[in-house]
C-alpha cells in the first residue's frame, strides 16, 4: 500500500469543494474551506481522507504560493494595516489555534469582543480577516492589503474619471516615473516646517514635467500640458497617503514639540503611587515679573526676575517645598529646595510675618522615593546625583522638552502667575508687548515676592480641587479633595513618608564636597586658608606635613566662607574656620564664595593693570642706575687704591655717621643754626696721609700703634696689649 503524504498548508480538492488542511492530530484532522465568503471549518477521519486519496476520490493539492512579506518594500501605511492585521491574528491564535474550531459557528463568543473592542474593528472585518487568513494556509502574506488590479485603461495609459468642465482630461496615469517624482515633492516637502504642499508640488513640477520646445527658432522651456502631467489633486493625495499623522506633525512643529504635545496619555502621574512622599516633581521658572533691590532701595534698583524652584507631591497634589532667589540653572538653587523640604515651615513662614498655625498646611521634614524632574543642568548634574545617591532618592530625568511627563509641577507654575499676574500688573509684571516698561515700573522686592507666593501656597494647600478624581477609598471615609487634607490621610492610612531624623546628617549631605590641601599652614581650600585648633589630629598632620601638601575631603557652602567642614579622625563632623591671623583674610570672611572669588579676580586685573607700570619704573631704575654706575667709571678712569684700606674705611665711617646726625636733625626743627661745629661734612685730621700726599713716603703703623690712636675717639684709657703669637 502507497504511503500519503499530507500535512497542514496542502489542499484537498472534495468533489468539486476544495479545503485548506488546518490541523492534523490522529485519529482527526481540521479542514477549512476555500472560495466561500464565510469560515466553515469541520472535524474529519485522518483515516477516512487518507483512504479517498489512495483511491483517488480526493486529490492533494500542494501549495507552491511563495509569496513572503518584505516590510522594507511597503509604504508606511501599508506597514501599519499589516502590523495591525498581524495582532489581530495574535489574539486570535492565543485562544483558538491550533485547531481553530471553536471559531465555527454562529455562537457568542466573549474573547471576539474583546479583540474587537481593543482593535476598534467592525465584526464583519474581523471575520473577512480571519477567513483570509485560514483559507490561505495561515500565511502572513495573506495579511497584506491587496491591491486593485490596473484596468484596461490604465494599461492603455489613460487616466480613469471624467474629462472635467472643459472637457480636457486633467492629469496623467500613476506610472512609476510619476510615483518617483511625487516621492521627490514629498521629501522636499518634509524638509522643512515653512514648506506648503503647493510649493512642494511647483518644485516638483519644475524638476520632472518641463520639456523644451522651439518657438521662433528659440529654445524655451515649458511646462507639460494639464493632461501629460499629474494635478495637484493627485499629488496632494499621494502626500497624504503617505505621510502618517505624526510624522506631518513632527514636520509642522518640531519632533520634541509633537512628542510632548501630542503623545498618547495613557496613565496619569499619580499611576501606582499609594503613599505621600513616595513620588514629587520638581521644576525651576523664571517668573514673569521684575523685581526690586533690597539694598537699594532709595533709587529702586532693578534686578529682573526671581527664580522660583518649588517640589510637589504626586499623590495628593500638596506643594511641599519652595526656593525663592535669583540663581537659574545653578546646583545652589536646588540644594536650596532640599534645604526648605527639611526646614521648619512654621519658622521659615516667620521670616515673612506670616502666622503658620498649622503645619499640615505645609508638609515638610521628610524624604522623597522618587525625584522627577527635566534635564536641566541643576537637576542632570553630577553633584545633583551624588546628593539624591546620599539622600537615598531615586532621580529620574524625563526625556527633554517633554514637560507633560512631570505635567502637575508645570500646571502650578500656571497656576503661580494666574494668582499672581491680576494684581502686579504695573507694578512690574512682565507682558510680551513692545511698550511694556515691566522694569522701570517694578515695586517689589525678594522678601515681598516670596511673601506672596508663600500665600499663594497656603491657600492652595487648603482649598477643594475641583478637576481632582477621588479614589474609591477616599469617598467612602469621606476625604475632601484639598491637598493637605489628602496628604494628612494617606500619612495615616499608608504611612508617612521617610522622615529626616538626623538634622546633622542631612545639612552635611547638602554641602558640596570638594578636596582642599593640608601643610602646616593649615587647610587651603579656594584660595583660603582654614584652621582647627581644638582637633590635634589635624594639627599633627599639618605638623608631619611641613611645606608638603596632602589632600583633604571637606564640604563647603557656597553661600558662606568663614568655614569649611569635614569628619574628624572618628567620623564626627567637625569644622574649621577661616585663619584670621591671615590679616587680609578677615576683611573678606563672611563672604560668599562667589563674592571670594570675585575679590581674587578683582586682585588679578588690578596686579594686570598695575604691571605696565611696574615695568616702567623697573626700566627708569635700570636706566638710572646705569647712568650712575657709567658716571663713576668716567670719574675713576685709573684702578682705585687698596692700601691703609682698614684706616680709610674707619675714617668714612665716622663721616657717615656725623651725616646722620640727630642733631642736626632737631636743629632743622627747631630752626636754630649749629655753627661750623655741626659741619657734617668737614674732615678730622688724625694724621693720616690723604689721598693727594701720594709723592710723600708712606708710614705704616704697626697694629698697636693704630689700635692705641683709634681708642682715642672712644675715650678709651689704657693701650692695646699685642696677643702673644
Amino acid at each position: 500500500m502507497n504511503e500519503v503524504v499530507i500535512q497542514v498548508g496542502d489542499i484537498l480538492q472534495i468533489d468539486k469543494s476544495i479545503y485548506r488542511i488546518l490541523y492534523i492530530s490522529s485519529p482527526s484532522i481540521v479542514l477549512c474551506q476555500m472560495n466561500t465568503p464565510k469560515i466553515n471549518i469541520g472535524e474529519h477521519d485522518l483515516q477516512a481522507i487518507r483512504t479517498g486519496v489512495l483511491n483517488e476520490d480526493i486529490r492533494v493539492i500542494k501549495d507552491v504560493e511563495t509569496a513572503v512579506v518584505d516590510t522594507a518594500t511597503l509604504s508606511e501605511a501599508e506597514k501599519r494595516a499589516f502590523e495591525l492585521r498581524k495582532n489581530i491574528i495574535k489574539d486570535i491564535n492565543a485562544t483558538y489555534a491550533p485547531s481553530y474550531l471553536s471559531l465555527n459557528g454562529k455562537l457568542h463568543r466573549q474573547e471576539i469582543d474583546d479583540i474587537l473592542i481593543k482593535y476598534n474593528l467592525t465584526r464583519p472585518r474581523f471575520w473577512r480577516i480571519c477567513r483570509t487568513y485560514l483559507q490561505s494556509g495561515m500565511k502572513e502574506s495573506s495579511l497584506l492589503r491587496k491591491k486593485r488590479p490596473k484596468t484596461g485603461d490604465s494599461e492603455a495609459g489613460k487616466k480613469r474619471g471624467s474629462k472635467g468642465d472643459l472637457g480636457i482630461a486633467a492629469g496623467c496615469p500613476l506610472t512609476p516615473e510619476v510615483i518617483e517624482a511625487f516621492k521627490y515633492g514629498l521629501s522636499f516637502y518634509k524638509s522643512g516646517r515653512a514648506k506648503s504642499f503647493k510649493a512642494a508640488y511647483d518644485t516638483m513640477n519644475n524638476r520632472y514635467f518641463f520639456h523644451d520646445v522651439v518657438v521662433g527658432g528659440k529654445v524655451q522651456s515649458r511646462l507639460l500640458p494639464i493632461d501629460e502631467r499629474p494635478t495637484f489633486r493627485q499629488f496632494y493625495y499621494y502626500c497624504h497617503k503617505n505621510l502618517p499623522r505624526e510624522e506631518y506633525d513632527a514636520i509642522k512643529t518640531s519632533k520634541m514639540e509633537q512628542r510632548n504635545n501630542k503623545r498618547l496619555l495613557l496613565s496619569e502621574d499619580a499611576a501606582n503611587v499609594e503613599a505621600p512622599g513616595e513620588k514629587v516633581e520638581a521644576d525651576s521658572l523664571e517668573v514673569d515679573l521684575s523685581l526690586i533691590s533690597l539694598f537699594n532701595s532709595v533709587t529702586n534698583q532693578t534686578i529682573g526676575r526671581p527664580i522660583v524652584y518649588c517640589m510637589r507631591d504626586v499623590l495628593t497634589h500638596a506643594v511641599v517645598a519652595v526656593s525663592v532667589s535669583l540663581e537659574n540653572n545653578s546646583f545652589l538653587g536646588y540644594t536650596n529646595l532640599f534645604l526648605n523640604l527639611g526646614e521648619d515651615k512654621k519658622e521659615f513662614c516667620a521670616k515673612y510675618d506670616i502666622d503658620l498655625n498649622d503645619e499640615r498646611l505645609f508638609p515638610s521634614n521628610f524624604l522623597p522615593l522618587d525625584f522627577y524632574s527635566d534635564r536641566g543642568s541643576d537637576y542632570k548634574s553630577d553633584p545633583a546625583e551624588k546628593l539624591c545617591n546620599a539622600l537615598g532618592i531615586n532621580r529620574h530625568i524625563v526625556t527633554g522638552g517633554s514637560g507633560s511627563m512631570k505635567g502637575m509641577i508645570e500646571q502650578w507654575f500656571h497656576q503661580i502667575h494666574t494668582m499672581v499676574n491680576p494684581y502686579t500688573e504695573g507694578a512690574g509684571q512682565i507682558q510680551k508687548r513692545h511698550d511694556s516698561q515691566h522694569h522701570k515700573q517694578a515695586v517689589l522686592t525678594v522678601h515681598d515676592f516670596t511673601k506672596m507666593l508663600l500665600i499663594c501656597i497656603l491657600s492652595y494647600n487648603q482649598k477643594h480641587m475641583d478637576n481632582y478624581k477621588p479614589r474609591a477609598c477616599e469617598i467612602k471615609d469621606g476625604i475632601d479633595s484639598t491637598p493637605s487634607v489628602l496628604w494628612e490621610y494617606y500619612c495615616k492610612t499608608k504611612g508617612a513618608p521617610r522622615p529626616i531624623t538626623d538634622r546633622t546628617d542631612y545639612l552635611y549631605k547638602l554641602l558640596i564636597p570638594k578636596q582642599g590641601k593640608i601643610d602646616k599652614k593649615g587647610i587651603h581650600f579656594k584660595g583660603l586658608t582654614y584652621i582647627n585648633y581644638d582637633d590635634e589630629d589635624l594639627l599633627g598632620r599639618m605638623y608631619r606635613a611641613q611645606n608638603k601638601k596632602y589632600a583633604l575631603s571637606v564640604r563647603y557652602d557656597p553661600r558662606d566662607n568663614s568655614r569649611i567642614y569635614y569628619t574628624d579622625s572618628v567620623g564626627n563632623m567637625v569644622y574649621a574656620e577661616m585663619n584670621e591671623g591671615v590679616g587680609w583674610q578677615g576683611d573678606i570672611k563672611g563672604l560668599t564664595f562667589k563674592e571670594t572669588s570675585d575679590y581674587f579676580k578683582m586682585i588679578a586685573v588690578k596686579n594686570k593693570e598695575a604691571r605696565q607700570r611696574n615695568e616702567e619704573i623697573d626700566a627708569m631704575r635700570a636706566d638710572l642706575v646705569e647712568n650712575i654706575v657709567e658716571s663713576a667709571k668716567a670719574n675713576s678712569p685709573t684702578y682705585a687704591e687698596t692700601a691703609n684700606m682698614k684706616k680709610v674705611r674707619e675714617q668714612e665711617k665716622q663721616l657717615i655717621n656725623r651725616m646722620d646726625s640727630i642733631t642736626d636733625r632737631i636743629a632743622k626743627e627747631e630752626g636754630k643754626a649749629i655753627g661750623e661745629s655741626s659741619d657734617s661734612t668737614k674732615i678730622i685730621d688724625i694724621g693720616l696721609p690723604g689721598p693727594s700726599e701720594a709723592t710723600e713716603p708712606r708710614q705704616e703703623l704697626t697694629e698697636k700703634e693704630y689700635l692705641n690712636m683709634v681708642g682715642n675717639f672712644y675715650d678709651y684709657e689704657g693701650e692695646y696689649e699685642e696677643e702673644d703669637s
